[in-house]
């Protein structure tokens, strides 16, 4: 799969990565069984390249790093309190039931997943 660069460009341009960046997810895409990129070598160009504190990637580590005005915002989602929370099935918001919290950010994935898939991004 190939990226437009004008794809790249406007991901930076919307989420942003400047000195003053406190929260970065870092993927390597590469080709089962090549020889020349493994996981060793991947984390060892990253420790050399990205100051900070690593963390391990869970649910947990991700909801940390994430703001969710800015997402509701970029993807012009209505407030929480404004409505939008999609049916609700016995005090569960597609079929998360627990803190209020949780429950947004499963709601607003649904949303953001559905609007990429839409766009083709």
């Amino acid at each position: 799969m190939r990226f437009d660069r004008a794809q790249i460009a406007d991901s930076f341009r919307s989420f942003g990565l400047t000195a003053s960046t406190t929260s970065l997810l870092a993927v390597k895409v590469g080709h089962v069984g090549s020889a020349s990129v493994t996981a060793e070598s991947v984390e060892r160009h990253l420790e050399a390249n990205v100051k900070g504190e690593r963390i391990e990637f869970d649910d947990e580590g991700l909801a940390g790093m994430s703001d969710l005005g800015r997402i509701r915002k970029i993807y012009k989602l209505n407030a929480p309190d404004g409505g939008g929370k999609g049916k609700k099935k016995g005090g569960e918001v597609n079929g998360v039931n627990g803190d209020e919290e949780r429950d947004e950010r499963a709601e607003m994935e649904s949303v953001v997943l559905g609007l990429m898939a839409l766009r083709g991004s």
